[in-house]
């Protein structure tokens, strides 16, 4: 017993010491390291990241818009931007308090990602949208269309929460957390812990590469990134009835790996048998983010789903 306190402490040690060397980065020099064609559009008291393509193409084909999950960016959806850019009007944007967008000190919750979201809708004009979320973006995206039931004209969830109870999330995203992110914050902005806990959302780890962790490691040391991950933790987390799902007619597509670790395939069938309007395609030697792990085999099931708007 205490060996291993020993052996934890020394690793968090090094952990300490390999982190007091980094710097804080701004948000916009750091997009402008990763991306040429972007912008930022102010939303509330937000500078919000975006990629927009075709937008010309708005009045007559139905846009699309992109949502990630917890702790991720738009760099997770790069390979459906470029493919799905060549011919559909898109916006992915990266959700405030995450990836490059602005991180203000103030309370951050699954509610107000949806409000946001209707705000951003509202900005560029679009009458209805299709969705597209992976993870809590997922859970936003269900949230968003089943308040705005009008605004959506399909939906896509990857992987998808809002209906897996917080204690069944991998450790690092559960309330209980907070503690150990509030005396041990270094651990989340140190480049190693952050590439050991990506890895464990891929089935195949050969996918995670230098790029993919520096997408996910910087946005944690801008300022606030830190304590925007925490506030979201914090916060009430209600679970989606599966009541309120059986009234929702969308279209839906749910799209699943079968190896997901963090949010189990069980809850694709979930949703599958709550949502009346929706069909359920199971990809093996897949985790929780098909749109990098798989992303031609997933985006040949989305591009078939969405081919009649």
């Amino acid at each position: 017993m205490y060996l291993r306190t020993f052996v934890n402490s020394i690793f968090y040690l090094c952990l300490l010491i390999l982190t007091l060397s980094c710097k804080t980065y701004n948000e916009k020099d750091l997009a402008k390291q990763y991306y040429h064609d972007y912008k930022f559009i102010s939303i509330d008291n937000f500078e919000i990241f975006v990629i927009e393509k075709n937008l010309e193409l708005s009045t007559k084909i139905t846009p699309i818009i992109f949502i990630h999950g917890f702790s991720s960016n738009v760099h997770t959806w790069e390979y459906y931007l470029q493919e799905l850019g060549k011919s559909y009007p898109i916006v992915a944007f990266d959700i405030p308090g995450f990836g490059f967008s602005s991180k203000p000190e103030i309370s951050y919750t699954r509610e107000g990602f949806v409000e946001i979201l209707d705000k951003l809708i509202n900005y560029y004009k679009f009458n209805y949208v299709i969705l597209i979320g992976n993870s809590m973006g997922g859970e936003i995206s269900l949230r968003y269309s089943l308040k705005y039931p009008n605004k959506v004209k399909k939906l896509v969830l990857i992987d998808s929460a809002g209906l897996i109870p917080r204690k069944e999330l991998p450790v690092f995203l559960q309330k209980g957390v907070v503690f150990f992110a509030e005396n041990f914050n270094f651990v989340f902005r140190n480049r190693f812990a952050i590439s050991y806990m990506l890895k464990s959302a891929f089935y195949n780890k050969d996918v995670v590469d230098e790029r993919k962790v520096d997408l996910y490691y910087y946005p944690l040391k801008t300022a606030g990134g830190i304590n925007a991950h925490k506030s979201l933790l914090r916060s009430t987390y209600n679970q989606i009835t599966k009541e309120e799902m059986n009234a929702l007619q969308i279209p839906t597509l749910i799209i699943w790996g079968q190896n997901d670790t963090w949010i189990s395939l069980k809850y694709g069938y979930e949703f599958k048998n709550s949502l009346p309007n929706s069909q359920l395609i199971i990809l093996p030697e897949c985790g929780h983010v098909p749109q990098e792990e798989k992303p031609e085999e997933s985006l040949f099931y989305i591009k078939e789903f969405i081919k009649d708007i």
